[in-house]
């Protein structure tokens, strides 16, 4: 299993309990943290797009729903 971690005062990076200088500086409340995992097989795991949606005036974000196998 592989563990990564980012650390928010001072933006390092860290895999396997070492830490490496990654970004600028470290992030705080508000930010956004987004990452890719690759799998193998990873044509099987490929995220669809979300969609955002208005609803009684509040937005949300809703998923595809899921594709049907036709077999003939």
């Amino acid at each position: 299993m592989n563990n990564y971690g980012y650390q928010d005062i001072d933006g390092c990076k860290v895999h396997k309990a070492l830490s490496e200088k990654y970004g600028e500086e470290g992030y705080k409340e508000g930010d956004i943290i987004g990452f890719y995992i690759n799998l193998r097989d990873g044509e099987r795991y490929v995220p669809k797009p979300s969609r955002m949606i208005l609803y009684k005036g509040k937005r949300y974000v809703a998923q595809p729903m899921p594709r049907k196998t036709i077999t003939k």
